[in-house]
């Protein structure tokens, strides 16, 4: 009863007409970008499924297990960066300081030079005009100043002008020298051995120099012996006195040979300056061997002297 009253009730309801009835589905196909999601959610699957397979955890887990750390990193990293940063700043710091204390330092010791070179141009100055009054209020010793520079520079010349004459006449200069070296040596053999004999013939008549004493002959008569002794005395008072004569022989030899040398000078020069400068070389010249001879007379002397000294001493001053 119930089942066919249900059923006269679906038949009354009115169906609806084609025209009414719900339009179909139509079927789409898929879009490109669709496409591409879904590939690119099935690779990303693939790759979690293998991250998972090698490290046994899902790659979530795996990334939040790590954010710590390296959140722990940047935050050591930011605070090495902020004290390198603060440091930096300390630098700035004192290198501000540093240049701040050598702008004043700088500007102190610009003041201090400035200072010096205003007072050095003011000595400078003062000792300018000094000296400028100096020298007008001595200009004539400026002037001899300068006549003796320019007299040192000529004589100068003029010595290099006689070097060269005295090697022209080199030949008859030695020559002449060499004779006037030899007279004089003479002259004051001459001279210093008369002097010495004499002294000797005063002081110790007994004593006869050893080229004056006669040999000893023994068993000779006494009388022969002191007519050969009073024989050598006489001829020891004679060499005494010609040695005088030979010594004014010998000077007035080299005091000629300086008359010749004067004339020959004169006649090899060409003015006056240079006579003047090659007679003084001569006369320079002759004053070095004169004092060569008298050194060499000295020596000869003191020999002479202990010679006499021991011959008395041994009471041979009569006879050898």
């Amino acid at each position: 009863m119930e089942t066919s009253t249900s059923m006269k009730l679906r038949s009354d309801v009115p169906r609806p007409s084609n025209s009414e009835a719900k339009p179909k589905k139509k079927h789409r196909t898929p879009s490109k970008s669709t496409k591409s999601d879904n590939t690119a959610d099935v690779e990303d699957q693939s790759l979690s499924k293998q991250v998972e397979e090698k490290y046994g955890k899902k790659p979530e887990d795996i990334l939040c297990g790590q954010i710590p750390h390296m959140l722990k990193v940047l935050i050591d990293q930011q605070s090495t960066i902020i004290s390198e940063i603060n440091e930096i700043k300390t630098k700035l710091t004192h290198l501000e300081e540093n240049l701040v204390n050598c702008q004043e330092s700088t500007d102190s010791n610009f003041e201090s030079v400035k200072k010096s070179i205003n007072h050095l141009e003011t000595e400078t100055k003062r000792v300018t005009m000094k000296q400028e009054l100096s020298l007008l209020k001595n200009g004539d010793t400026i002037r001899e100043i300068a006549q003796v520079i320019t007299k040192t520079e000529k004589t100068r010349y003029i010595k290099a002008e006689c070097k060269v004459i005295k090697s022209s006449i080199s030949l008859t200069w030695d020559d002449l020298q060499k004779q006037r070296n030899k007279h004089f040596r003479n002259f004051i053999k001459n001279q210093r051995k008369a002097e010495l004999y004499n002294a000797w013939i005063r002081d110790s008549p007994e004593y006869l120099p050893l080229k004056y004493r006669p040999k000893h002959i023994p068993g000779e008569i006494p009388a022969y012996t002191d007519a050969r002794v009073h024989e050598a005395q006489q001829r020891y008072y004679n060499d005494s006195q010609l040695l005088y004569q030979y010594t004014k022989i010998h000077e007035d030899r080299y005091k000629e040979l300086d008359r010749e040398a004067e004339h020959f000078i004169r006649s090899s020069v060409h003015n006056n300056d240079q006579y003047t400068s090659m007679w003084e070389m001569w006369l320079e010249e002759s004053q070095t061997n004169e004092t060569r001879a008298k050194d060499a007379w000295n020596r000869n002397e003191r020999f002479l002297k202990r010679k006499k000294h021991e011959d008395e001493i041994h009471n041979l001053s009569v006879l050898t």
